[in-house]
């Protein structure tokens, strides 16, 4: 294994440490909880990008421990991150298996290389991706009836339709 990737990774810890002290120390002296929103913003970021890191190392090691055991059976994929699948006049259904982060002003970081990754591995296996002019997302989230009055569509960042030209 490429020792640069763990460094990476490693380096990507050290940036989530180093935001965690720095909320800590903006704690510590917080008169107002408003200035905790950009150093807890700061530990989401870093903490995203420690995940997509890891979860890079992580297939990479699957993929070359896979190799190394000629004719071993392939471990099966877990469905964890959701489904696509094709429906009429070629829309996507695109299925994800958690509940959608709040967004302030950009998608997070993991929910589109989730996605994308969604998307990688249905071209693989031979889906295909449509292509329009115009193209519409409606992104709507669904919840047990328990949990329904915690994630009140309505105060979502996510509720959403946007056009593409």
């Amino acid at each position: 294994m490429n020792d640069t990737i763990i460094k990476t990774l490693l380096s990507e810890l050290d940036r989530v440490i180093k935001a965690a002290g720095t909320l800590a120390v903006a704690n510590s002296i917080a008169e107002q909880p408003e200035s905790l929103i950009a150093p807890i913003e700061n530990v989401n970021k870093s903490l995203e990008k420690a995940t997509i890191t890891s979860r890079d190392v992580l297939e990479r090691l699957w993929r070359e421990t896979e190799k190394s055991q000629a004719g071993a059976i392939a471990k099966p994929l877990m469905n964890i991150a959701g489904t696509v699948r094709t429906m009429e006049y070629d829309w996507l259904h695109i299925r994800l298996n958690t509940l959608l982060p709040h967004c302030r002003f950009q998608a997070p970081i993991y929910l589109s290389d989730t996605i994308t990754r969604l998307l990688d591995m249905f071209t693989a296996v031979g889906g295909k991706i449509p292509y329009h002019r115009n193209a519409m997302l409606i992104i709507d989230e669904h919840c047990d009836i328990q949990n329904r009055n915690v994630y009140d569509q309505d105060n979502k960042g996510w509720k959403a339709v946007v056009f593409v030209n």
